[in-house]
């Protein structure tokens, strides 16, 4: 097959490049710095043109997969005057376009990189996000996610394209950035963490997981013409915090140490990280059910951070 992806010099992109090229397909992969870039697999690299370019629909010929990874993610300390109105920019109007061409270029399928944060913030102990959840994005970031979907929805309507919306949680792996590198720069300097005792539960992802799983729907064969599916994904089991911090520590040959606060200093951490806009993304929950996907796509995660 040939396999367009938006973003191949990313995080998430950059690995689905690799693979889907050892796996036999033809890759073409597009990149704001693709012109500072060197290919990274046996296909192309193009400098990625303005989402209401003509270029889109001679890079779209004869393309069967589009995967759609580029976008505006979330930012740790976003410093946009209007951070709504960018993520609209760069993660539903340019999802609504790049569909508009998918869809005028005759591709099969589009394939959409949506989050988790889509479902919400946090879950609670025993309810976990599933597939039928009504959306509940608080985030400008989730919302334009959100919108994004449903951009893909509406222009894939009465076409012949199908798509597919992946939804993850926080995906790990060498070279993550946000509050895992957080964590992980911690660990390198060997600093004990006040997380005895942390109990919270959160679903992540490997980039590899997520790279199968991607490819997993690209081999797929199609729904009706118009129609999608959406799929919850994870490892397949949530941990803490804890485990989080101590497996980056193994997985650097570091020992990792961790210790109980006492109740007051506990209490003023958790006040200072909540006015900090991190405390939930550290201590909170976010367990999310992939059963039905691993079952409809009979996809097996392989085991990640434990």
């Amino acid at each position: 097959m040939r396999i367009l992806i938006t973003g191949c010099t990313g995080f998430v992109g950059s690995a689905l490049a690799v693979e889907a090229a050892s796996r036999g397909h033809f890759v073409i992969g597009t990149s704001r710095k693709a012109d500072h870039c060197p290919p990274l697999f046996p296909g192309k690299v193009e400098l990625s043109p303005a989402y209401d370019s003509e270029n889109w629909v001679e890079l779209l010929c004869g393309v069967d997969i589009l995967v759609h990874c580029a976008a505006r993610v979330h930012q740790v300390k976003d410093d946009a005057v209007d951070p709504l109105a960018e993520f609209r920019a760069a993660n539903t109007d340019a999802t609504r376009k790049l569909a508009q061409w998918a869809v005028k270029s005759g591709v099969k399928k589009f394939i959409y990189l949506s989050t988790i944060k889509v479902n919400g913030e946090g879950t609670s102990p025993g309810q976990p996000f599933t597939s039928l959840d009504s959306p509940n994005p608080t985030s400008p970031y989730a919302l334009s996610k959100w919108e994004g979907e449903q951009a893909l929805r509406e222009v894939s309507a009465g076409s012949t394209m199908s798509f597919d919306i992946i939804r993850p949680p926080l995906v790990y792996g060498d070279g993550a950035k946000g509050n895992l590198a957080i964590l992980e720069k911690l660990a390198r300097l060997r600093a004990p963490l006040p997380l005895a005792g942390v109990e919270n539960r959160r679903s992540l992802i490997s980039r590899e997981n997520l790279v199968d799983v991607i490819l997993r729907c690209a081999e797929a064969p199609s729904v009706a013409p118009g129609a999608g599916n959406l799929w919850l994904v994870s490892d397949g089991y949530s941990v803490s915090t804890s485990q989080i911090y101590l497996s980056l520590c193994r997985s650097m040959n570091i020992e990792g140490r961790i210790f109980n606060l006492p109740k007051p200093f506990k209490s003023l951490m958790f006040y200072v990280l909540d006015k900090l806009g991190i405390k939930e993304k550290l201590f909170g929950s976010l367990e999310v059910d992939c059963s039905a996907t691993m079952s409809e796509l009979d996809w097996r995660p392989a085991p990640g951070i434990r």
